[in-house]
């Protein structure tokens, strides 16, 4: 597979008499590769954030027992009614149920489950709550996106509805050789 680095440049020069003054200059570099045509358009970017986004949420619905609560460190978690012992672990119940790795790197998926899911004395325990987004998807925009080998870093930005205030999430996409998947992403409190 052969790379192709395109060095873009920007310049916007005022000339005045002269002197001849540089406005602003970008230079940023980025790695194609036209073969496997991984160049992604911003159109795709916003259904790729939407559709893990959508992912993330059908998490939030799996069925726990609010009777068997426990508090750790001022989050409450509620015991998970599926057994997830049969599938081997939470990665793999993950997986399996709710198709991640169609929308983000194992990396991630390992983060997700060890931010959402506790072991307690053998069973499993979920965060439970109205957890909110940073940022709501379907309503951003994208605010920046820098393009370094097979990554792109964005930063999307919403507001609020209420106060207008505008809200910031920061997401890092990777290329797998088949298609652009989350690697890391800020926007439900994941780190």
């Amino acid at each position: 597979m052969k790379k192709i680095v395109v060095i873009g440049i920007v310049l916007i020069i005022v000339l005045g008499g002269k002197n001849i003054d540089i406005v602003h200059a970008d230079i940023f570099d980025r790695n194609y590769d036209f073969q496997n045509n991984n160049i992604v358009s911003n159109d795709k970017i916003k259904e790729i954030l939407i559709k893990s986004d959508n992912a993330f949420r059908k998490l939030l619905k799996i069925k726990v027992d609010y009777k068997e609560c426990v508090n750790i460190s001022g989050k409450s978690y509620a015991r998970v009614e599926e057994n997830i012992e049969k599938y081997g672990s939470v990665y793999n119940y993950l997986v399996q149920n709710n198709n991640l790795k169609n929308y983000y790197t194992d990396e991630f998926i390992d983060k997700i489950s060890k931010y959402i899911f506790k072991r307690i004395d053998g069973k499993y325990y979920m965060l439970y709550g109205n957890p909110e987004p940073r940022v709501i998807v379907k309503n951003s925009n994208i605010v920046s996106q820098k393009i370094y080998n097979n990554r792109i870093y964005l930063i999307i930005k919403d507001y609020t509805s209420n106060d207008k205030v505008y809200m910031y999430a920061n997401i890092q996409l990777i290329f797998n050789g088949d298609m652009w998947i989350i690697d890391k992403s800020d926007n439900w409190g994941i780190r």
